[in-house]
């Protein structure tokens, strides 16, 4: 090889120019990604959001629609099972529904006292997000469930929308009334 001539091995792009073009390179990757962790604080989607579930004691009244006197002895179910019509109605809630209907027509449940009332416990779904940034309780599709000899059974949902969970520990509980209608002597 003569001298001066360019060894395409030995020869080196590490210049001046080069280092410049990787400087601008290194440069575009930290504004991208500065930008990318930018827009992705900025988009609403993107906030928080917590899930879990809460304890709710559910109060049932139930009391004899025409006097408005309580029924002792009613039987009482709280269930979870989403609403017929909706699309998350999958036969498994369906039959979880039905399940606890059929018990409750049967004799099983809890026991109203001689006040018509009863306290039941139930788990719920519960979260926050950052359009609601409260706890709620995911209520909606939670069943009470109540009949009593003598009169016809009833099934109703708890509540049709979420309610703040700080609004369940102020109140202690969740309360609902029930009015059972006579059935006709056979």
């Amino acid at each position: 090889m003569t001298e001066g001539a360019a060894d395409p091995v030995a020869r080196s792009d590490a210049g001046p120019a080069s280092g410049r073009r990787r400087l601008r390179l290194l440069d575009v990757l930290i504004v991208l990604t500065v930008a990318a962790i930018i827009l992705a604080l900025a988009l609403p989607d993107a906030q928080r959001a917590s899930s879990g579930s809460v304890r709710v004691p559910v109060r049932v009244r139930v009391f004899e629609a025409e006097s408005i006197e309580p029924i002792a002895g009613a039987r009482i179910r709280v269930v979870r099972a989403f609403p017929p019509g909706d699309d998350s109605f999958a036969p498994e809630n369906r039959e979880r529904l039905a399940a606890a209907v059929r018990s409750v027509l049967d004799g099983e449940g809890e026991r109203t006292d001689a006040d018509g009332q009863v306290v039941v416990d139930c788990e719920v779904p519960a979260g926050a997000s950052h359009k609601r940034p409260a706890p709620h309780a995911h209520v909606r599709g939670t069943w009470v469930i109540a009949a009593a000899d003598g009169y016809g059974g009833v099934t109703i949902p708890l509540r049709m929308d979420s309610v703040s969970t700080e609004c369940i520990r102020e109140a202690g509980e969740l309360f609902v009334s029930i009015g059972l209608a006579r059935t006709p002597a056979r």
